[in-house]
């Protein structure tokens, strides 16, 4: 629909044109030359055009372009030449990044680095890689200025590699992503007008100056690169079998568009290119940045193979992430300090480090709020912690479709009551039978009949699986040698279950510290590297929201989401099913003395005659 020309619009165009004409007037212009070379140089040249000029509006642009000049040089020192030290050595220097008329691809210069403060717009700026440069921060950060500003000038410095070469501008909605071209590339100037082809220009409103396409001026070889605003909304397959040069996406976005997207990048005259493969987004949706997480946690693959783990996911080694900070940005006055003040007093306290620093957050209405990955999930370490009387215990939930996993997990459980979740089996591998799954868990740790072995608990809703199980033997060819596998039915009421996960996951139980003081620690630690779909499950599992549909809509029943939750569902058919057995429930240890005096009765007289008696 045509966007109505109020007053203020109409002067907000004609402001616009008037930039426009001057800036494309070549005879009596300023501006240097911008294609197939470092911004740095343009700069420079601009800094010494404007320099001796009596016009008054040069004057005032002058002491901004030369502050650029210098930054510029501390980012790329070998990109320094004598006209680069000439206009370094112009007085003056004051940083202006909004100064009227100038545009801001000669003015913008990230922020210093404060690593410390988790803010590098810098290092995201000068990162010279071919891979995927990631820009997290928090609303009003600066993220997406400075996301944009590195996508124009990598089009700028480089040479198209054929006519109308696109470079993919992508955020939610199409609105979004071609406001970004109205209030950033074009009205701020980080995309000169002088530089782009105004007559084909493809427009989607152009009285909103609105665009989908904007061609950029060709360069000596008569090739030139085209900026194509995108969207979410198209989805995955609008964007199959398209070749493009580079990519920005902007705010949070499918994972899935981002291997799809990258695969355009594919052509062999474009893998030399660097920069040219962006994002930025503040992590709020913890479902669309999972994968990103996992591999920062893990962060680059050992060089040595014996040395990664396995299970684990590892950043890329050409691959790059930084941060940006708003309370930073606020402290440099780069946003109003009362706008954050505003914003910080309406921001939930478990979500300003998400919403400032860009930290990844937790799922709304998660369920095991008491998960602390730098606690609960633990290395190789945890085997010299694991007590001598600990016992193997281990627990399957049936599954057989793409979505239905057949999940099994192991574990350890020490006399004190500290379980330590030590290996899984996940598999939607629909070629597999029932047999088949358990004839890898047979095989995957042996059950030896011995009292370091307890019991295996199983979900009880699948009675033909406990008969496969326990006929395994039959089932199977005789040299493949295995035995039943006897189960017992698990305790499932799923709300009680839930419950002595949370228990277990508190930092509650005293014991002796290294000082000879008492501590407290939880009573569950689950090996990451071994159970990575485990600790994913555990990250996201939440409750069901309530639809707020109907006239008089409900409040949601608490139930838990049943999606991504068959690891959930096993360790909590493990560690209730073993404990309840044993009276060591929340009901029975509801204080450390009373469930501490229950051990040591228990290891005295026998734990299920003592325990059971209690």
């Amino acid at each position: 629909m045509p966007l109505k020309l109020t007053g203020e619009i109409k002067k907000r165009l004609q402001k616009r044109a008037e930039s426009r004409a001057a800036q494309q007037v070549a005879a009596e212009s300023i501006w240097p030359a911008l294609q197939n070379r470092p911004r740095l140089h343009a700069c420079a040249e601009l800094a010494n055009n404007l320099y001796g000029s009596t016009d008054p509006q040069h004057m005032r642009w002058l002491p901004a372009v030369v502050a650029c000049v210098r930054k510029l040089a501390e980012m790329c020192p070998d990109d320094v030449t004598p006209e680069v030290d000439r206009a370094k050595a112009i007085g003056g220097g004051v940083p202006g990044w909004d100064v009227e008329g100038l545009p801001a691809y000669f003015s913008y210069m990230p922020r210093d680095d404060q690593p410390e403060a988790f803010d590098q717009q810098t290092g995201f700026a000068v990162e010279d890689t071919n891979g995927v440069v990631f820009c997290l921060g928090g609303n009003g950060s600066g993220t997406t200025t400075c996301v944009l500003a590195k996508a124009v000038r990598f089009m700028l410095e480089n040479p198209p590699v054929r006519k109308n070469c696109p470079f993919w501008i992508i955020a939610g909605s199409y609105e979004q992503t071609m406001s970004l071209y109205d209030e950033k590339l074009d009205q701020k100037g980080h995309l000169p007008a002088y530089v782009v082809q105004a007559d084909k220009i493809k427009w989607y409103n152009s009285n909103a100056n609105w665009p989908y396409r904007v061609p950029l001026k060709p360069d000596k070889n008569g090739n030139n690169w085209v900026l194509e605003f995108k969207s979410y909304e198209q989805g995955r397959r609008q964007m199959q079998a398209r070749s493009v040069g580079g990519f920005a996406f902007i705010e949070q976005f499918p994972w899935e568009l981002l291997t799809e997207v990258t695969r355009g990048c594919r052509e062999s005259n474009m893998l030399h290119y660097r920069g040219n493969k962006l994002a930025e987004f503040t992590p709020i949706d913890p479902a669309m940045s999972a994968n990103l997480e996992e591999m920062i946690r893990f962060g680059k693959a050992p060089s040595d193979k014996a040395m990664r783990i396995r299970g684990a996911t590892y950043l890329p080694n050409n691959w790059a992430v930084h941060y940006c900070n708003t309370a930073v940005a606020a402290e440099l006055g780069h946003v109003d300090p009362e706008w954050f003040a505003e914003f910080l007093a309406m921001v939930p306290e478990d979500m300003q480090d998400v919403r400032i620093r860009g930290m990844f957050a937790s799922y709304e209405g998660l369920i095991y709020k008491e998960l602390n990955p730098a606690l609960h999930y633990v290395g190789d370490e945890v085997w010299a912690q694991i007590p001598d009387d600990a016992v193997h215990m281990r627990a399957i939930d049936w599954g057989s479709g793409q979505d239905n996993f057949f999940v099994c997990l192991w574990g350890l459980r020490g006399r004190d009551g500290r379980w330590y979740i030590y290996d899984e089996y996940y598999s939607n591998d629909q070629g597999r039978t029932t047999i088949e799954h358990l004839v890898e868990v047979y095989r995957r740790h042996p059950w030896r009949d011995d009292i370091w072995h307890g019991r295996s608990f199983a979900d009880p809703a699948n009675p033909d699986g406990f008969r496969i199980a326990s006929k395994l033997r039959q089932y199977t060819n005789e040299e493949d040698k295995v035995e039943p596998i006897v189960l017992s039915g698990a305790y499932n009421r799923v709300l009680e279950g839930i419950e002595h996960v949370k228990f277990l996951l508190k930092q509650a139980l005293l014991i002796d510290g290294p000082e000879g003081d008492r501590i407290k620690v939880p009573r569950l630690y689950i090996h990451e590297a071994n159970c990575p779909n485990l600790c994913r499950e555990l990250r996201s599992y939440r409750w069901k929201k309530s639809s707020g549909a109907g006239v008089n809509p409900q409040d949601a029943r608490p139930e838990p989401l049943k999606k991504d939750d068959h690891a959930c569902d096993a360790l909590r058919y493990m560690t209730i099913s073993n404990d309840r057995s044993l009276g060591e429930t929340i009901e029975v240890a509801s204080n450390h003395g009373e469930a501490q005096e229950l051990v040591r009765r228990a290891s005295r007289a026998g734990w299920r005659k003592t325990l059971g008696r209690r």
